[in-house]
């Protein structure tokens, strides 16, 4: 709404309709993890905050849904409807939380609900702290997203894959 006001001239005409239904924009899950098991992960990603938010927030259109998958061949791959983000191992000689290193230990692919990445991603830029963020993939149905702020302590934030019901 604010970049409409923003981006609109003395001439224009905005007309604004209040509806009464309540939507809710996320719906989050009553299920409270008491704890999470430690497991050997399939997969780590290690990526700049900012990249990782410039994934989450680019334009894919309408579908809510991700599937983020690692490769043999050492490629991490976003994918949403007609939109595929692939992403390479790159190391620099002297900025390494620019660096993105790719691990894998089984090949990974899990389908996971953008929305929450967003937040996850939000949360990251606001702790105004730039450095690396690690998407750790658990085969089979978990997401770890790990961000760590020099001199503080990290955040980690878990998400659960979306899983296919079979027919």
């Amino acid at each position: 709404m604010a970049e409409i006001l923003e981006t609109s001239g003395d001439a224009d005409t905005i007309t604004v309709v209040a509806d009464d239904d309540e939507k809710k924009v996320l719906d989050f899950d009553d299920d409270v993890v008491e704890g999470v098991p430690e497991l050997g992960s399939g997969a780590i990603v290690r990526m700049h905050s900012s990249y990782f938010g410039r994934i989450c927030f680019l334009p894919f259109g309408m579908d809510d849904r991700v599937v983020i998958s690692v490769t043999e061949d050492g490629v991490a791959k976003f994918s949403l409807a007609v939109v595929d983000v692939v992403v390479r191992e790159f190391i620099t000689e002297d900025r390494a939380e620019h660096d993105t290193i790719i691990e894998m230990e089984v090949p990974v692919s899990l389908k996971f609900n953008l929305n929450y990445l967003k937040s996850f991603a939000k949360a990251i830029s606001s702790s105004g702290k730039a450095s690396s963020v690690t998407l750790r993939l658990y085969p089979e149905f978990l997401l770890q997203v790990e961000h760590k702020i020099v001199g503080i302590g990290n955040m980690r934030f878990y998400l659960g894959a979306i899983l296919e019901e079979e027919s």
